[in-house]
């Protein structure tokens, strides 16, 4: 995430927002923060990256990859770790999280928690591979 490219395009910035919206609970203001982006992608925008797009994006990523977001594994827990994985013809995604317990205005609830995430983009190589191949 915290290597993830600017969007120069609406297909890419709603990209990185659905990718941030998935964990958007754990994020406070998120909305506020996400907003210049959000701004971008509505019908008939103009595309323009200006300075708040720029701080909203950095904050973002940011965010995604720091403590607050975050979660370290608890092994000693009976829950247990969940891997997701994604891929299409263009890209590839994994995320690896876990049900913690935590507390939300005092009041204590299980949530599934990131521990780590990523992916890439594909080589113009790799894009004609199956999706077994990856």
């Amino acid at each position: 995430m915290k290597d993830f490219p600017v969007p120069t395009n609406v297909k890419a910035t709603r990209g990185f927002l659905g990718l941030c919206s998935y964990y958007r609970r754990y994020i406070k203001d998120f909305a506020t923060i996400a907003s210049p982006l959000t701004d971008l992608t509505k019908k008939k925008q103009y595309f323009e990256w200006s300075e708040q797009c720029q701080k909203s994006f950095e904050l973002l990523r940011q965010k995604f990859t720091s403590t607050e977001i975050l979660a370290f594994p608890q092994f000693h827990s009976d829950k247990p770790l969940i891997l997701y994985t994604d891929a299409s013809k263009i890209s590839i995604g994994y995320l690896l999280a876990q049900e913690q317990l935590i507390e939300i205005n005092g009041k204590t609830v299980i949530r599934e928690r990131p521990i780590i995430f990523g992916g890439q983009r594909m080589s113009k190589a790799q894009e004609h591979y199956s999706v077994t191949e990856m």
